[in-house]
């Protein structure tokens, strides 16, 4: 091996089971010793553990009451020695652990429903309309709007089996109808100041396409903005009370620049020709890595 290269600790008998999305590295101890966090997903149903190793021993692990999407460190509290959170996401939801232990719950703002699909689940509740006609009318829906501007009960009731369709109707009768997205990707982005104990702000990244800064002290919306894609990939660089820019990388192998005082893009910086399978940032630089072993550089917002 190259005297360039460390060989790294490995543990293969380890049993994690997870996404690049959900391992990080943070001081949680304010220390200056960097634990590794890992959200284990488990079976995707059982077993799920926010998980800290100090090399190869576990030292410590929670119980997740779902399957994580994306796990950061984040810093929201002026204090020395610095004792930075954890934000884990699942779903629509951000879970905040403090020593491990659940703090507060984010929910990132439901959007508007389709008055007409609202109208038709009133319509099947009071049962002015059975199953069949509701199926009819959101499947109209789905072909004028597409599956993500319906909210996922209409979703899920479009995907069920015939039989199944009026027992939906009655588990759901009287509850309101709800529209809500997943998040699919976080990351951090310094408040007012770029040191590295600085407070954080949270960056969320949404599958219908809204990428949120979040403020980590009062939890409440900063800013947000439209991308006409999903992100897959979100790194954020500057200070967001100054200048910023955040890096997001899309599905459909497109990377977009969200600045200061944006709320909607159409187009991207740069289209690659092959698939994104990752993206860091290394100083200055965001770093992309393709499905063809090729690495794309992103400096100041152009491609090298």
């Amino acid at each position: 091996m190259s005297n360039k290269w460390v060989s790294a600790l490995h543990d293969y008998s380890a049993g994690i089971n997870s996404l690049p999305a959900c391992i990080g590295l943070s001081d949680l101890y304010g220390d200056g010793d960097y634990k590794l966090i890992i959200g284990d997903i488990g079976t995707s149903r059982y077993n799920m553990r926010l998980k800290v190793f100090k090399g190869l021993t576990l030292v410590g692990e929670s119980v997740l009451t779902d399957v994580p999407s994306a796990v950061v460190p984040f810093i929201n509290e002026l204090m020395q020695p610095t004792l930075p959170s954890i934000a884990i996401s699942s779903g629509p939801s951000v879970l905040i652990y403090k020593n491990l232990k659940p703090f507060y719950k984010f929910n990132i703002p439901p959007m508007e429903v389709n008055e007409t699909e609202s109208e038709a689940w009133l319509h099947a509740e009071a049962s002015q309309i059975d199953s069949s006609q509701l199926f009819a009318v959101l499947s109209k829906l789905r072909e004028q709007l597409g599956a993500g501007g319906l909210a996922s009960r209409s979703q899920a009731f479009l995907l069920s089996d015939e039989e199944e369709r009026d027992e939906i109707i009655e588990r759901y009768r009287g509850k309101k109808l709800a529209r809500q997205s997943t998040i699919t990707c976080m990351s951090t982005l310094k408040k007012t100041a770029s040191d590295a104990s600085g407070i954080d702000c949270i960056v969320i990244g949404t599958e219908i396409g809204i990428v949120y800064c979040v403020d980590s002290q009062a939890f409440t919306v900063l800013s947000q903005c439209a991308l006409p894609a999903t992100p897959v990939f979100i790194h954020a660089t500057g200070v967001y009370d100054v200048e910023y820019r955040i890096f997001v990388s899309s599905r459909e192998a497109e990377v977009f620049t969200i600045k200061r005082d944006i709320e909607s893009l159409e187009r991207p910086t740069i289209s690659l020709k092959s698939d994104i399978i990752g993206m860091i940032r290394v100083g200055k630089q965001v770093l992309i890595s393709l499905s063809f072993f090729f690495i794309q550089s992103i400096d100041k917002v152009k491609s090298m």
